[in-house]
């Protein structure tokens, strides 16, 4: 078992579902790992496997980085769509070689990620329902692996994240408190 999938699951709980086969990611080895005991009893945690083999460079930075992807959930939704979604977001950064960064914002697409939902995009973060030490893992070879982990959010959220900057979306987030892994709540309230 490699040294990502250890501190994964000393975290999330163990492995109980890879998905190695979804269109897209088997071509660049990538599988979405599913854990059986996520954090404070999040019924679906997922998290990308194998996209840390792909250096990424950063479009402000330069600086080569190494990452894998996370999602949590915490209402029954459609399991089967969201694998397919990091997925999706998985192979694009592959695609793009650029890393997804804290503050960045994926989508929206148009139209919900999951039926009967207004979230549409997605919010890069820290991970920080989990302590600390989680957000950075470490590969066989010594280099450090950085967790993502993306957000539901409205498009009404992704378009002020972006035109008031991650800092301003992270505070708002800090004084709203939404319900960040449930994917059917309410948007924020922005001005």
């Amino acid at each position: 078992m490699s040294k990502l999938v250890c501190h994964l699951e000393s975290f999330l709980g163990k492995t109980n579902c890879a998905w190695a086969g979804i269109p897209g990611l088997q071509e660049i080895g990538v599988q979405i790992g599913q854990y059986d005991s996520a954090p404070f009893g999040v019924p679906l945690a997922l998290s990308t496997l194998g996209l840390s083999l792909h250096p990424l460079r950063s479009a402000s930075s330069g600086e080569i980085i190494f990452h894998e992807l996370l999602m949590f959930a915490s209402e029954p939704c459609e399991p089967l769509n969201i694998p397919a979604i990091l997925a999706q977001i998985a192979s694009g950064t592959v695609r793009r070689k650029r890393p997804l960064l804290r503050g960045d914002v994926v989508g929206p697409q148009g139209g919900g990620l999951l039926e009967k939902s207004s979230m549409e995009a997605f919010f890069v973060t820290l991970p920080i329902l989990l302590p600390p030490e989680f957000a950075a893992a470490e590969d066989e070879e010594g280099r450090g692996i950085a967790l993502a982990w993306l957000i539901p959010i409205s498009a009404k959220e992704a378009a002020w994240a972006r035109s008031q900057g991650w800092e301003a979306f992270e505070e708002a987030l800090d004084k709203q408190n939404p319900e960040l892994l449930n994917w059917y709540r309410d948007e924020m309230r922005l001005q």
